[in-house]
């Protein structure tokens, strides 16, 4: 393990530093959520990483993966456990200090974070990247369609967008009170309305975020809230379809896997108001450097070394064997 300090002082550090979600084992028997579910085994990031794996090929060893409002860390570090080289942008800064935290923990070169808007991505500043994934970000926007079609441009082969939208009937808005993280018992979803991008109109609804006018640093202390548009606007499932479509993305779909086998696939359909959508461009080629067997190798051990940092030589090479 990078850090230099004892597990003591690292257990105390990590709770100077309390998450909210992302629970990473950073050291053995030291999780920075220890009250969450390990996030590098939650269905939904093994999702994410799943899609984006198999739309390039079935290796991310080497791939520019860009993971947009990152939270703390814990999406863009289980791309780069998997070799591929990862940019984390995050708008709040106590969030990039959990995400720095990684960073340390884990010392990875394929691992970077930086604090910024997400809604400033844009080819002409970050380059381009073989897949770009925002995660619990575009319903937090008041102008999605424009940060999608931006981050679209970054993107060659692939954008994953785990998003919630705004449900289709009435059943599926009644059970939006019932989500973890949302209470909108109280701040429910707006009248249904459309905005205007481009001379296109996407429907949906507005959601109030926080109040109007509050203070800067109440605003910075919401770490689920956005970073300073006081209301967001859900797209409807429809819309998302048809804004990945125009932004050039050839196959557009959703993943399910994060499903529960047991999960009943069409009253989720019916009532459930999130879903990864996934937009993969189909007119290239799969790149030599996803072919390369020594690029697989790397991020194999790139991760043995990780796992052996925090986790210990035996959960290492146990992990080593799966791969």
């Amino acid at each position: 393990m990078s850090v230099s300090a004892s597990t003591e002082a690292l257990r105390r550090r990590v709770a100077e530093l309390p998450g909210t979600n992302h629970n990473v084992e950073v050291a053995p028997g030291v999780w920075t959520v220890p009250d969450q579910p390990p996030v590098l085994e939650d269905p939904r990031v093994r999702c994410i990483v799943r899609a984006v794996r198999e739309a390039l090929g079935g290796s991310l060893a080497g791939a520019r993966v860009a993971d947009l409002g990152c939270l703390e860390g814990g999406i863009a570090l289980a791309f780069a456990l998997e070799g591929a080289d990862v940019l984390g942008i995050e708008g709040r800064a106590t969030n990039v200090a959990k995400c720095r935290l990684l960073e340390e923990c884990f010392s990875l070169p394929n691992l970077a974070f930086e604090q910024g808007d997400a809604r400033d991505f844009r080819p002409e500043k970050y380059g381009q990247f073989d897949a770009v994934v925002a995660a619990g970000l575009l319903y937090h926007l008041d102008e999605p369609v424009e940060f999608t079609r931006e981050a679209a441009r970054c993107a060659r082969r692939v954008m994953v967008v785990d998003t919630h939208f705004t449900p289709d009937t009435e059943e599926g808005v009644a059970a939006l009170d019932t989500m973890p993280f949302f209470d909108l018992s109280w701040n429910p979803l707006m009248e249904a309305g459309e905005v205007s991008a481009a001379g296109e109109k996407f429907q949906g609804r507005w959601w109030r975020e926080y109040a109007e006018g509050l203070a800067e640093e109440d605003v910075e202390r919401q770490l689920w809230a956005s970073l300073n548009n006081p209301r967001s606007f859900w797209l409807t499932r429809a819309s998302i379809y048809r804004l990945l479509t125009t932004c050039g993305f050839q196959a557009v779909g959703e993943r399910l896997d994060f499903l529960a086998p047991s999960m009943d696939l069409g009253a989720h359909m019916r009532t459930k108001s999130r879903s990864v959508f996934v937009g993969v461009r189909t007119d290239g080629e799969t790149s030599e450097r996803m072919l390369r067997p020594e690029a697989s190798l790397k991020a194999s051990v790139r991760r043995f070394r990780a796992l052996a940092r925090t986790s210990g030589l035996r959960r290492a090479a146990k992990d080593l064997t799966k791969t």
